[in-house]
């Protein structure tokens, strides 16, 4: 008896699972997180570099189709704010130069930001230690 529920909850597991597939969401949350990118699934899915290929794919597909097309009205709204705030500040100056090189560079943000270095830190949130890279 304990072997059938054993059972049937693996195979509802593995249905939700395999839902992940159909979506980006998983791989898109995971790789916008500056600490894992896509080093996570490297590791995770060693044994499996199609998973990988397909799961760049959807990140991709979903970047180009949603996020890229609401980074002209950001901008925009962020230019026009600068107007109206004239500062000298070298961090707003350091700001205005990044979002001028985003603006008018051929990259897209998403393949500048997955070309950066993952960021090196031990924050963890509470709770979670060990469930990162088999901690």
């Amino acid at each position: 008896m304990l072997i059938i529920c054993v059972e049937a909850g693996w195979n509802k597991l593995n249905e939700f699972y395999t839902k992940t597939d159909d979506s980006p969401a998983y791989a898109t949350a995971v790789v916008l997180d500056p600490r894992w990118k896509w080093a996570y699934f490297k590791r995770m899915w060693i044994d499996h570099p199609e998973w990988i290929i397909q799961s760049k794919e959807q990140v991709h597909k979903f970047w180009a189709k949603k996020v890229s097309t609401m980074m002209p009205a950001i901008t925009q709204v962020t230019i026009e704010q600068d107007k109206s705030n004239t500062s000298t500040n070298e961090f707003n100056l350091w700001v205005d130069r990044q979002m001028h090189d985003l603006s008018t560079g051929g990259e897209s943000e998403y393949n500048i930001y997955c070309s950066e270095a993952i960021l090196q830190t031990n924050a963890i949130p509470t709770g979670h230690q060990g469930l990162y890279f088999g901690g």
